[in-house]
């Protein structure tokens, strides 16, 4: 082994394997700062190959060569039986930790950051996302024998608390290899899955107010991210929260996540009829355009008078809305450390409705329920595939996720429509519209005697009635006299149109007769032929199926 003079009385030593080792030993034999001057493993061959293989030339003192020996031997069987850290584990989870929340936060909707080796398992995450709870303090079930509510499912184990189900809808996998269930936990389930969402379930036994019914079965929808980041952490992220409302989806109450919504996230619970709608703030006032600024005209929003059987119009005010009393929230099963902008830990202290249990819907039992009117609840089970009947769906990539819900066609072709203009009938075909917040943008065909290719402009595409107006190109569909001539000449040129639209929506079988279509409806308007000068104005009426 090669040795270096030294101007100080001191016999350097290298030890070389795969790397560089060196140790400085006085003629006094003072202690080797070995663990600070070595690295903790030698790669290529073991610690005792390095011992045998050393040797020092002539002129070492025998006794710190056995000190040497003693010292080098003791650190290698060290290095040997623990693992290698790239660095220490309090620096991992320094850089792994929660991001602060900030305006310039670059992620909003991050619920949980960590390690490799601490991801929380479906369970986890299930129970990371648990929604908070809040219903009116008129709420007919609470005020009715004080039972907690939401309630067991007919088909499961009773509880003497509230209890929410949770299910995974669909995976979107991460590469190639599916995920095979339960069994596959933790890192492996963050290796193959790289978005899910999460379905949670809420089991009335009756449904107050407009249209009563026993049973009402209720959903929020959560669109989950399971993340790698580039410094090799994981993150659980959320970017979308969807309260369903009255079996269609045109009136969703849908919340794209923002950097300052509060975790967990809270649910106001429609008066009766148990609509679920996001609360962004958590400040239990619902806020169109901010707790659901998705289809901000078609969201059902907050309706707790439909408990009193009363529709005051089809546009949402907020005097369809009551206040909430802190006293109605019903909490998730545990105070988890969430990323994010949390709750203020004082409002866990006031009267409250207590905490819920988190239940796996897959765990319910299938088949017809042991419960009155069961094929209606039945009916609901299926609608919103609540069970174990009801596989999980995996999908290759979030494109292949789409393109599999069966509404998208409904979405694409918006509509079919009878037409009558100026005593000719023809039909129309639309496409699918642009949500501009405000209003829609939805393409439309003009299929009669001549053609029309125009741009239709309404705020929505869900409500009971609503305007509508339009104008584009027509070719051969009016006709002008022509005295001259003695034969009818046609306007090709602009046209535009302004009326009102009615929609019926259709339930269940019903939706055969109107091709599958949600809605059927009425419209009625005044056509006009020109741009600069309005000529030939006619009444024009459709009859059809679809939004719009």
């Amino acid at each position: 082994m090669p040795q270096e003079p030294t101007t100080n009385g001191r016999l350097r030593v290298a030890l070389r394997r795969g790397g560089h080792f060196q140790a400085e030993l006085a003629t006094s034999v003072r202690p080797l700062p070995m663990a600070a001057t070595r690295p903790n493993q030698v790669k290529g061959r073991s610690c005792v190959d390095v011992i045998s293989g050393s040797s020092l030339r002539a002129g070492t003192i025998a006794v710190a060569f056995v000190v040497l020996l003693a010292a080098l031997a003791s650190e290698c069987a060290a290095s040997e039986s623990a693992p290698v850290q790239q660095r220490p584990v309090a620096a991992i989870n320094a850089v792994c930790a929660c991001p602060e929340p900030s305006d310039t936060e670059p992620m909003p909707g991050v619920v949980w950051q960590g390690t490799p080796s601490s991801v929380p398992d479906l369970s986890g995450i299930a129970h990371l996302l648990a929604p908070v709870l809040w219903f009116s303090s008129d709420e007919p079930l609470i005020l009715r024998n004080g039972a907690p509510v939401p309630q067991a499912h007919p088909s499961d184990v009773p509880s003497e608390s509230a209890v929410v189900y949770y299910q995974v809808a669909d995976v979107v996998l991460r590469g190639d290899e599916p995920y095979h269930g339960q069994g596959e936990q933790g890192a492996q389930f963050f290796d193959k899955v790289a978005q899910l969402r999460i379905k949670y379930f809420f089991y009335y036994d009756e449904d107050f107010g407009l249209k009563p019914h026993r049973h009402d079965l209720e959903v929020v929808v959560m669109r989950v991210h399971l993340e790698k980041t580039g410094d090799g952490c994981r993150r659980v992220r959320v970017d979308r929260i969807e309260g369903l409302a009255h079996g269609l989806d045109w009136y969703s109450n849908i919340l794209r996540i923002e950097r300052d919504v509060v975790l967990p996230i809270t649910i106001l619970v429609e008066e009766g009829k148990h609509a679920s709608v996001p609360d962004r703030n958590g400040d239990g006032v619902y806020t169109p355009g901010y707790d659901a600024n998705v289809r901000i005209n078609d969201a059902w929003g907050l309706r707790d008078v439909l408990g009193s059987s009363v529709l005051m119009g089809s546009r949402y005010q907020s005097s369809m809305s009551k206040p909430r009393n802190e006293a109605f929230r019903l909490y998730p099963p545990e105070n988890l450390e969430l990323c994010g902008r949390q709750r203020s830990r004082s409002t866990t202290n006031l009267p409250q409705l207590g905490r819920y249990e988190l239940r796996p819907a897959s765990n319910v039992p299938g088949g017809m329920p042991p419960a009155p009117e069961a094929a209606r609840l039945y009916e609901m089970m299926r609608f919103h595939q609540f069970g174990p009947e009801w596989p999980l769906q995996q999908h290759s990539s979030s494109q292949a996720q789409a393109l599999s819900d069966p509404e998208n066609i409904y979405r694409f072709v918006s509509g079919f429509n009878l037409r009558w203009d100026t005593n000719r009938i023809g039909g129309t075909l639309q496409g699918p519209g642009l949500d501009l917040r405000e209003v829609w943008v939805v393409p439309r065909a003009l299929l009669m005697e001549g053609w029309g290719v125009e741009a239709l402009v309404t705020p929505s595409a869900s409500r009971w009635v609503d305007w509508y107006a339009s104008g584009g190109y027509e070719r051969g569909i009016t006709r002008n006299p022509d005295r001259r001539e003695g034969e009818p000449l046609h306007f090709n040129g602009f046209a535009s149109e302004l009326g009102l639209k009615f929609r019926l929506t259709l339930p269940g079988r019903a939706r055969w007769a109107a091709l599958g279509y949600r809605f059927s409806g009425l419209r009625i308007g005044i056509r006009t032929s020109g741009f600069t000068q309005i000529r030939e104005p006619r009444f024009v009426i459709e009859i059809g199926a679809g939004a719009f």
